[in-house]
């Protein structure tokens, strides 16, 4: 950095960086490991700046690494910086992510599947039990029926249990299922508040609240805390110009999966979210059955860690059609169908015998 602050004496092409890619290397240093690290790389130049004859570069530096932090005033040219200071840094990767999703999205328009008469509350108790169990909340269906519908809780269980319930309850609400923001701002605060309900019995997943602390998933390491704020904000921009309906649906619970705001409960949100585009329109929410469930978890692997958004819509379009053909009114009759398309199959087990998950009969 000191070096590259010096001036260039090359008559062609520069051997030190721009000032804006300067920023840019700094604002690529909070992404990857936090605001620490710039104050980090602030310490140890200012103890190599008197060794290398670089003490007004170290001025600079010093300048430079504050206007980034907030901390001091001075021009900035990239907008990623600005955003830094401003303290609604984003993740960059994340936004040419979105970027990507949207643009596949608005490639080729797709399927609209018009939601089927009197499907609640039995959509909403199977939707709340599955993206429970993706999460590893795994109860029985007797038993996940006895919490709803009795409000039976397992003393041994009750967190768990409550997130089950929680769940039900918010996606069972007419006026709760199909709500949707009308602006950032709106997104943002909606977003911390069915976090809550739907977490409010689990203390240490700080209902309501974005992490304070990173938090990854197998090979994945989510966007930092410092630039969640930023992160969604700047998601949200790729959100509004898309159609209403399944490529809307498909967005936000990518955006919500891959920033993971909270400690816990991101999928489950995100699900929520994703289904509320839905209801708003009046189409058909979307169940990923256990046997679906790494072909959900795979679709969404090959967009965060390989940038391809096509098995991920083709997961979810597949989800909602499946949906869309069973007959939601009588719980028993969908509980049969559920069954019989091997719904129920443990992943593992699917995977090992090689059960997919089959269209139901119509």
């Amino acid at each position: 950095m000191l070096d590259n602050l010096r001036p260039s004496r090359s008559s062609g092409i520069s051997r030190t960086l721009t000032r804006g890619e300067l920023e840019g290397e700094l604002s690529r240093l909070v992404e990857l490991r936090g605001e620490d690290a710039l104050n980090e790389l602030r310490d140890e130049a200012r103890g190599l700046a008197p060794e290398l004859g670089a003490t007004r570069e170290m001025e600079t530096l010093d300048d430079l690494i504050g206007a980034v932090l907030g901390t001091r005033e001075g021009g900035l040219e990239t907008t990623a910086a600005r955003a830094h200071r401003a303290g609604v840094g984003f993740d960059r990767h994340r936004i040419d992510l979105f970027a990507a999703l949207q643009a596949e999205l608005l490639r080729e328009p797709l399927a609209t599947r018009p939601a089927h008469p009197r499907s609640f509350p039995t959509l909403s108790f199977f939707e709340a039990y599955f993206s429970n169990w993706i999460e590893g909340t795994e109860f029985e269906v007797e038993e996940a029926e006895a919490i709803v519908f009795e409000r039976k809780i397992p003393r041994l269980r009750s967190e768990d249990a409550h997130d089950v319930l929680g769940t039900f309850e918010v996606v069972n609400s007419r006026r709760k299922r199909a709500e949707r923001a009308r602006s950032a701002e709106e997104f943002l605060n909606l977003l911390r508040t069915r976090h809550a309900e739907m977490l409010g019995r689990r203390p240490a997943a700080d209902p309501g609240s974005f992490k304070q602390r990173a938090n990854r998933a197998g090979g994945t390491s989510f966007v930092a805390p410092d630039l969640v704020l930023g992160t969604l904000l700047q998601g949200y921009r790729y959100l509004e110009p898309l159609p209403e309906g399944l490529p809307r649906a498909i967005f936000v619970m990518f955006l919500i999966s891959e920033v993971h705001p909270f400690t816990d409960g991101n999928g489950r949100v995100g699900r929520v979210f994703m289904n509320s585009e839905l209801s708003a329109v009046d189409l058909q929410r979307i169940v990923i059955p256990l046997s679906y469930r790494d072909d959900y978890l795979g679709g969404l692997r090959a967009l965060s860690r390989g940038g391809d958004s096509r098995p991920l819509i083709k997961v979810l379009d597949f989800a909602q059609n499946y949906a869309a053909a069973i007959d939601w009114s009588d719980r028993q009759v969908a509980q049969r169908t559920l069954a019989k398309t091997n719904a129920f199959v443990h992943p593992d087990e699917a995977e090992d015998a090689g059960i997919r998950l089959r269209l139901p009969r119509t």
